[in-house]
């Protein structure tokens, strides 16, 4: 099955690191990021993004096409729950019903409930029903991975589990926070400056990146908020104009202070070329919970799914016996 991938992730930062790798660093950049308010800003936001022990997210994240002179609201979705520990241990789980673009389907989308878990040493999908949206099927497999699914890294569990909006769970892999992105670019020799202002809602600060070839990001905290990420631009330089371009352009509406000093985007929205966006709504936050059970990660294989382990490289029926093994 081929679906389209018509969702956006937040990782702007890496590819223009790569570049800066690549092409190097300008040395009329405006301030490298050894400079004292770039790391008094890392600090602090470091400082922050550690109150996250754990957090279980219940959303609803949605594409909409701008349409007539208005957003329309498409058919794509996704909407379930999202537990996670914090980003260094890597653990996380994710249960939810999704709507995608089925390209050369029998149907313009596909539809899917699925679970799909890690627990630090291995990873498992199980998909309980498949097929044309409203005449989903009971699929009744699942699979077994070594390493984290494929289906946790994606940008729709990521914006679901509110990441794409956070400081606490940052990249493509969602295994480091705002701070340690930021820090590695810098270490690679990317050019920051920093700036203070104020919106409506208080206090902000901007964190600028000066790359290659008039490309530029900036991610705006809010430091009386927790140092919460309120606003993201990606903008590059139109080579025959030399007017600014947004690339992508993210804003948190709404942030929740799910506990002391810990502020939890819970409204967002990711706007990217091409017309359309992504909306982001939770409809709870639950964060370091004391009773929080990890045993959430380890997820049961239900009795009957037939099973692609690819782990031992098998194919079986959870519940039968060994003897039933299929290579």
């Amino acid at each position: 099955m081929q679906f389209s991938p018509m969702w956006m992730s937040g990782c702007g930062v890496l590819a223009i690191a790569a570049a800066w790798l690549v092409l190097g660093t300008h040395a009329a950049a405006v301030a490298a990021g050894e400079g004292p308010a770039f790391k008094e800003v890392l600090d602090r936001l470091a400082e922050a993004e550690g109150r996250l022990a754990n957090v279980v997210v219940e959303s609803e994240v949605w594409e909409e096409r701008w349409k007539d002179g208005h957003w329309e609201r498409s058919a794509m979705q996704i909407k379930g729950t999202v537990w996670r520990l914090a980003a260094d241990a890597g653990n996380m789980r994710v249960d939810a019903r999704q709507v995608l673009q089925w390209i050369n389907g029998a149907a313009p989308h596909f539809e899917r409930e699925f679970a799909a878990a890690y627990d630090g040493q291995a990873g498992r999908v199980v998909y309980h029903a498949e097929g044309p949206i409203g005449h989903a099927a009971k699929a009744r497999r699942a699979e077994v991975f070594r390493e984290r699914p494929r289906t946790l890294t994606g940008p729709q569990v990521s914006m679901l589990g509110g990441a794409e909006f956070s400081i606490y769970f940052y990249g493509s892999d969602g295994h480091r926070t705002l701070s340690e992105v930021l820090r590695h670019a810098a270490d690679q020799g990317a050019a920051f400056e920093v700036a203070d202002g104020d919106d409506e809602a208080g206090a902000r600060v901007d964190v600028v990146l000066h790359g290659p070839g008039g490309r530029k990001e900036t991610w705006s905290l809010a430091p009386d908020r927790g140092y919460a990420l309120v606003a993201y631009r990606y903008t590059q330089r139109d080579p025959e104009n030399g007017k600014e371009v947004v690339r992508r352009a993210m804003e948190v509406e709404a942030l929740a202070e799910a506990a002391p000093g810990l502020w939890y985007p819970v409204e967002g929205t990711i706007t990217s070329p091409g017309e359309r966006r992504h909306r982001y709504q939770a409809e709870r936050v639950a964060v370091n919970d004391p009773a929080f059970d990890a045993a959430v990660f380890e997820l049961t294989l239900p009795a009957g799914y037939r099973v692609r382990d690819h782990v031992r490289d098998r194919i079986y029926t959870a519940g039968a016996s060994p003897e039933g093994l299929e290579r």
